[in-house]
């Protein structure tokens, strides 16, 4: 069958939603039981078995929609070798994003998926189970979308759209301390992945939320940071590599330049146009 983005997200939102409330309903149980100074290992098992669960239970879903691509996955599965190896289609999975924040008890994991063709990206999807919200972009669509529940508890699919924040907060993975505080000092307040940011709320996918105003950063992996940049470019953001240039942007494998598979040299998503100017401006300055 001719493989439609959009129809494929239909297909498997409900089931997302589902395995999103399991995720939350074990996150929620096992702080209860922690409180009851139940064993931490056996919290920690039941977070760290959670994650596979849920990867299982959609790589599942996938084929009983009768859906034939190649995966790419978080964890090692079995499941992955039920599905072709030679198809121009490739989806990606992270079954929980921000594994830290998943077992601290922080609402600020999710569930991400992207839809790549020949290599380049063309569909996102981005479930907060906490936030009962899933954003969606295509590049057959020409905005972003997001279902979220109306006032009837049922959930609709609205169009999404960046909401601009007035903190001028980024987020960033291992850039260089001097970059980190030239931008501080242009006025921006830097949040950094590998000093555990997410513990404080902070990730890349906040943007979709308006929590932060542009995320950066060197070797940008396909698998998260790529969907997220999709679904802002959709909903009205800007997207470049370092040098300011969208060609390629979402060219994760069978790039011209022979980078790595499954990541881009250099990624700068923001929802603000000066704020991008100004990230990128800092970054040529430092070369």
């Amino acid at each position: 069958m001719v493989f439609n983005i959009n129809q494929f997200f239909c297909d498997i939102f409900p089931r997302i939603n589902d395995f999103g409330k399991y995720a939350l309903a074990i996150q929620n149980g096992v702080h209860i039981m922690q409180k009851d100074y139940i064993d931490k290992l056996i919290v920690n098992t039941a977070l760290t078995d959670a994650d596979f669960i849920v990867q299982e239970g959609l790589l599942r879903t996938f084929l009983v929609n009768g859906y034939d691509f190649r995966t790419l996955t978080e964890e090692n599965s079995p499941y992955n070798e039920k599905f072709s190896l030679e198809n121009d289609i490739l989806v990606s999975l992270d079954p929980i994003d921000e594994t830290l924040a998943y077992m601290n008890n922080l609402p600020n994991f999710c569930i991400i998926l992207g839809v790549f063709r020949k290599g380049k990206l063309e569909g996102s999807l981005i479930h907060t189970p906490a936030y009962e919200k899933c954003y969606c972009a295509s590049v057959e669509e020409e905005n972003a979308w997001i279902w979220e529940k109306d006032i009837d508890n049922r959930f609709k699919r609205n169009s999404f759209s960046y909401s601009l924040n007035d903190e001028n907060i980024v987020f960033t993975y291992k850039a260089p301390d001097d970059l980190v505080r030239k931008l501080e000092r242009s006025g921006l307040k830097v949040y950094s992945g590998e000093k555990n940011a997410s513990l404080e709320g902070i990730t890349a996918h906040s943007i979709l939320r308006g929590k932060i105003s542009a995320f950066f950063r060197t070797n940008a992996p396909a698998i998260d940071w790529g969907p997220i940049s999709l679904i802002m470019e959709k909903g009205g953001g800007f997207v470049t590599d370092y040098e300011g240039k969208r060609e390629g942007i979402y060219q994760y494998w069978n790039r011209k330049d022979k980078w790595r598979d499954s990541r881009i040299p250099s990624l700068v998503v923001s929802g603000n146009e000066e704020i991008h100017n100004k990230i990128l401006n800092l970054i040529r300055n430092e070369k």
